[in-house]
């Protein structure tokens, strides 16, 4: 049976790179002055030794747990998960580790994890995709030490916000599959009721409205679990379809499957857009013509992170982050 070890002690850190326990404490805690010059000393005798600090006692001095609360909506998703990574990469970098749970697209669920967090005391939190109403989510993050919100309504003075351009996104979607000379478009959207689904739905209604000129469209709510039934019954209703915008890459691979089994060739028939550009989006058959944010997924997670962190330190900015966005033209729309 391998032998225990001993746990190394701060005195003996400190003894080996002939410093007091204090100089070593303070670069432990990163807490008052020290020397950069000092602080690689302490380093490189942490490293030598396998310092491991005690996290208990580095909470009690510091007023911290080290711990990120995230949320997501769905982490069989690929986009979540590639996002996740990133987070964990960056908050590791500065020995935090996080704490995932996912909501089920729950209201109810998504509050009580808020609550635990809160309970736990974790240093911050990272909310992705929330159901919840904006005065909710705000007076549920109140009582938070930091938060982050990436697509989702919340008052600026409580949360870091990053939003994308919605509203942009769905616009250069008509415009681009108009110019193809498809006239008649469909959104196949999800039931559930977050910030991104709302706006998306939102702002393709109101772009067929202000095109006009014979450009007409339609509005569905399905899920991936029926997709296949209810897309059917849209398009005997709408037999002229001729473009669909979808509310994310998964969604469109399911209208892609859906629309082959109809006999339909893509994008001859029908042209079909996505949204996110994740790696699913190049693995189908034709691959798709999505939008993706000008930073990638994973930049995305390192930004909100490092949001999180500068907001952990004091650093409250007020204003939302706007996201830029492109649109990856493939082969499931006209070239």
């Amino acid at each position: 049976m391998p032998e225990k070890k001993n746990r190394i002690t701060i005195a003996q850190v400190a003894e080996y790179a002939q410093v007091s326990t204090m100089t070593v404490s303070r670069v432990v805690n990163n807490r008052g002055q020290v020397s950069e010059k000092m602080r690689q000393l302490v380093q490189h005798a942490m490293d030598e030794l396998e310092y491991k600090p005690n996290r208990i006692a580095r909470s009690l001095v510091s007023n911290k747990t080290f711990k990120i609360g995230v949320i997501v909506p769905d982490m069989s998703s690929m986009y979540f998960a590639a996002i996740l990574s990133s987070i964990e990469h960056v908050l590791w970098e500065h020995d935090y580790y996080m704490v995932v749970s996912n909501t089920g697209q729950s209201n109810r669920r998504e509050q009580d994890i808020l609550d635990v967090f809160e309970q736990d005391q974790v240093d911050g939190v990272l909310v992705f995709g929330s159901h919840l109403e904006s005065k909710q989510l705000s007076n549920l993050l109140c009582n938070q030490r930091a938060a982050v919100v990436f697509n989702g309504e919340v008052d600026t003075r409580v949360a870091g916000q990053i939003l994308l351009d919605q509203r942009g996104a769905i616009e250069s979607a008509i415009q681009h599959l108009i110019s193809k000379g498809r006239r008649n478009l469909g959104y196949a959207g999800v039931d559930r009721r977050t910030y991104a689904m709302r706006e998306r739905e939102l702002a393709f209604g109101n772009i067929i409205d202000q095109v006009g000129n014979g450009v007409n469209g339609w509005v569905m709510d399905t899920t991936a679990h029926n997709i296949d039934h209810e897309l059917e019954k849209y398009l005997d209703k709408y037999p002229a379809t001729n473009g669909i915008i979808c509310f994310n890459d998964e969604l469109a691979a399911d209208v892609l499957l859906t629309l082959s089994r109809l006999g339909k060739h893509i994008p001859d028939d029908i042209a079909v857009v996505g949204f996110d550009d994740i790696q699913l989006a190049q693995w189908v058959s034709p691959r798709l013509t999505t939008f993706r944010l000008k930073k990638s997924v994973s930049e995305l997670g390192e930004l909100a992170a490092h949001m999180l962190l500068e907001r952990i330190e004091g650093n409250n900015d007020h204003s939302p982050v706007i996201l830029d966005h492109e649109l990856v033209i493939r082969e499931s729309t006209p070239q």
